[in-house]
């Protein structure tokens, strides 16, 4: 086995901790982007039913305007009835037949009204079924998401413990301090992977893809002694 390997298993170990760590970034972050969608369905759906109700009280102002009128002429009819001067009679009728003429303006403006509301209710139908659409799916995936960030909490504090349990381990034989405490030096200084590959046919670092030279490639091979390479100082082993 090669002086590398019990590196390579701690990388892997810390693999699963990054991917956790990011998951329970990430997740938060799609959440508020569901939710962002969800928001923007909501405001198209109220800009629709806020144009429908508007057309529709627009319906409901001449329909009031018309009651009006027809009221009041119920009412002159009424006390035309009881009138004897004719010169009274008449002035009734003028205003009656003002009234009639008036209704018949709103009876039209209702007309345009009624077409006038087709298209907001269309657009409300449609703007209610996307939200209910968009709803939907946003929920189920706000649920899948809160199964996966389940899921990273405990893979996360698994492998927090996977990794204590293994250093210790490795810690246990006073010749492995060296390497662990280089390796943590470089996980530290954000150096990912920490172990990387040095492809034999190039002598190239997979870390930061800087060619080593040929002593470098050599020890890398013999496998005997923690090897770095000489630009980004990451620890290096032999990938074939």
């Amino acid at each position: 086995m090669s002086m590398i390997d019990p590196l390579l298993k701690l990388q892997e170990i810390d693999g699963r901790i990054r991917k956790s760590r990011q998951e329970q970034i990430d997740i938060p972050e799609r959440k508020k982007e569901e939710e962002a969608r969800l928001e923007a369905a909501l405001a198209v759906c109220a800009e629709a039913n806020a144009a429908l109700a508007n057309a529709q009280r627009r319906v409901e102002e001449i329909k009031a305007a018309i009651t009006e009128r027809q009221n009041k002429t119920l009412a002159l009819k009424k006390s035309q009835a009881t009138l004897k001067d004719n010169s009274e009679f008449k002035a009734f009728n003028t205003q009656i037949m003002g009234l009639q003429s008036e209704i018949e303006q709103f009876e039209h403006q209702l007309l345009i009204a009624d077409d006038d509301v087709v298209v907001p209710r269309h657009n409300a139908a449609l703007a209610d079924a996307k939200l209910e659409e968009e709803r939907k799916v946003v929920d189920e995936y706000v649920n899948e998401l809160e199964i996966r960030k389940k899921k990273a909490d405990e893979e996360l504090e698994k492998a927090m413990a996977d990794r204590a349990e293994y250093e210790k381990e490795l810690l246990g034989d006073p010749r492995n301090a060296r390497m662990v405490t280089e390796y943590n030096l470089l996980l530290s200084r954000g150096r990912w992977p920490v172990v990387a590959k040095l492809h034999r046919s190039e002598c190239v670092c997979d870390g930061c893809h800087l060619r080593q030279t040929a002593s470098v490639g050599q020890q890398v091979r013999r496998g005997k002694e923690i090897v770095k390479c000489e630009m980004c100082g990451r620890i290096l082993y032999d990938a074939e």
